[in-house]
């Protein structure tokens, strides 16, 4: 009975289902309505994949924020401090330091040097045999060029002798008579050479010494004159005056100078200005006195040049050879001459 029961109620349900698919106006299974609701209202509140959005915000977070690489702010520095600092002197230093360092340690080859030079003056420099000739036709045998000797001016020919002015500085109102060479200088600079030949001596009347017949306590070219009053028998002096033997400049005589002369340049062998080659040409005397040379640009005195000088005097003229030069070259020259008018 029971299994009857069973039966029938299973019966009953089977066909309620059966009558339920097949009935139009039965309402859709909602549940996948339902389902698609839900996934659709899941797509549109739902938040995002938290991981991901952690992570794309991490890394504009990052972007933003984050430092820049140490690299790169360094070069940016350096770009900024090379647009707006001084520039670096660290080369300019390291080239101070070398230079410093060469010039305190570094000497220079003096045989090279030396040998570079020699090798200048050779290629550049043309001997001038016409020149060198007749120079050795002007020298007497055994006389040794000038070379080495610095000129004083004015140059004059030692060999000739004269006579200075007379000199009369004291009276015999004292003790005598005293015309003293220390006095005499430092009274008349310039005027009395340094190595008197000789000295001559006369009354103020013109009487010489031995015609005066006074006893002279002293008369020599180192100290000069001296008359003492107490040697004298009456115990009076003359009044003397005095001279001395010089070479010129010191002569009392007139000396007219020439105009000034310049024939030669240093291109060559050197500067020659002989008196024998000016003389061809211009109107000179044949035994001149003195010789005065000064260079053509800024008009130095040659004895302020420091050069040295072949031949420098007034019977012979100047020549100044470029080989004798520190610097192996002359400067230019002119010169002129005195002569006895």
């Amino acid at each position: 009975m029971l299994r009857l029961l069973f039966v029938a109620i299973v019966a009953v349900l089977v066909a309620e289902s059966i009558q339920t698919l097949a009935d139009p106006t039965e309402k859709p299974d909602t549940t996948g309505e339902a389902e698609l609701e839900v996934r659709e209202y899941a797509a549109a509140t739902e938040e995002p994949d938290t991981t991901e959005e952690a992570e794309l915000e991490g890394r504009k977070y990052s972007a933003a924020t984050e430092e820049p690489d140490t690299t790169e702010e360094a070069d940016a520095r350096k770009k900024r401090a090379a647009a707006t600092e001084e520039p670096d002197t660290t080369e300019e230093a390291e080239l101070d330091i070398r230079r410093k360092r060469d010039a305190a340690t570094e000497k220079p080859d003096t045989t090279e040097e030396a040998d570079a030079r020699r090798k200048r003056a050779a290629a550049t420099e043309k001997q001038d045999t016409t020149k060198e000739a007749g120079l050795e036709q002007l020298k007497p045998e055994g006389l040794k060029p000038d070379i080495g000797i610095l000129p004083i001016f004015p140059c004059y020919q030692p060999n000739i002798k004269c006579w200075t002015k007379w000199f009369d500085r004291d009276d015999p109102s004292g003790t005598g008579d005293w015309e003293t060479l220390p006095s005499l200088r430092k009274e008349n600079p310039g005027k009395i050479c340094p190595n008197p030949a000789d000295i001559e001596v006369v009354t103020l009347s013109g009487q010489s010494v031995s015609q005066a017949g006074e006893k002279i306590f002293k008369m020599d070219t180192t100290l000069g004159f001296i008359c003492l009053k107490k040697d004298q028998p009456d115990k009076k002096c003359m009044d003397y005056k005095v001279r001395f033997s010089c070479s010129q400049p010191f002569c009392d005589d007139g000396v007219c100078w020439t105009k000034w002369f310049d024939r030669d340049d240093p291109s060559g062998t050197g500067d020659w200005e002989l008196l024998k080659d000016l003389k061809k040409k211009h109107q000179i005397c044949d035994t001149p006195l003195y010789i005065e040379a000064m260079t053509t640009g800024f008009l130095t005195p040659a004895g302020s040049t420091g050069q040295k000088f072949y031949v420098y005097n007034p019977t012979e003229g100047l020549v100044c050879r470029n080989k004798d030069q520190k610097w192996g070259k002359c400067r230019d020259y002119k010169v002129r001459f005195g002569c006895k008018c």
